[in-house]
């Protein structure tokens, strides 16, 4: 099953600044996933870039009006260089990110992704993945900035393990949940939160395969990637 090795969180104040993380070396292969959202719709982000020049695809995208921008890109590490990446804004507005690298890791040629992107209410999307032992990576932005507190994930297909969260709930502009989840067989995955059930959200995932072969999926209670919050 892919092994989630590094995960950047990066929030921002309201400003217009792009989202570096720290220096890291990949392994040729690993998959790099950005994730983005910001307060705004009528923005449209440039897509990441990195030290090493790898090409970032964008494959899930939402600018519905009165919902927030999400974005979500992925990249493959073409050497086993150092490397930063950041994850470009537009505009001036609160944003945020979490960039994630995947070891034993694949990206499909079109990966699967989610068909539901926006709604009112508890968010929740499905997603099909393709292989056993994937990966479903995800966020949600919630436009209705609901006080993140207490906030519950759904778990009708797994538990999801958190690695960002922007609150902007204090000031009412927006706040972003940032998640991933294991999917062991191929199938319909659900994935989202039972709670704050006011959201007015915009949520997009992806599956990240595996590549290492057989096994079964490790226990994400016990599962310890660095979580960088900067």
């Amino acid at each position: 099953m892919p092994s989630l090795v590094n995960a950047y969180s990066i929030n921002s104040g309201f400003d217009s600044s792009a989202l570096t993380t720290s220096a890291f070396t990949p392994t040729v292969g690993d998959v790099i996933v950005v994730k983005f959202a910001n307060e705004n719709p009528g923005t449209t982000p440039s897509a990441p870039t990195d030290t090493q020049g790898n090409t970032y695809t964008l494959w899930g995208v939402d600018a519905s009006a009165s919902h927030c921008r999400v974005n979500l890109w992925a990249a493959v590490a073409a050497s086993a260089t150092s490397m930063t990446v950041t994850a470009n804004n537009a505009g001036t507005n609160y944003h945020s990110a979490t960039i994630e690298q995947w070891t034993s890791a694949a990206l499909d040629a079109s990966p699967a992704v989610n068909a539901t992107e926006t709604g009112t209410g508890a968010p929740s999307a499905t997603l099909t993945t393709t292989q056993p032992l994937s990966v479903v990576s995800w966020l949600c932005a919630d436009y209705a900035a609901n006080n993140p507190t207490g906030h519950v994930y759904s778990t009708v297909s797994a538990v999801p393990t958190q690695d960002g969260l922007h609150d902007v709930s204090g000031t009412g502009n927006y706040v972003a949940y940032y998640a991933w989840q294991n999917a062991a067989s191929a199938g319909s995955q659900t994935f989202g939160l039972t709670s704050p059930t006011g959201q007015t959200w915009s949520m997009l995932g992806i599956e990240i395969l595996n590549v290492a072969g057989g096994g079964t999926p490790p226990d994400q209670d016990q599962a310890q990637p660095l979580i960088v919050w900067q």
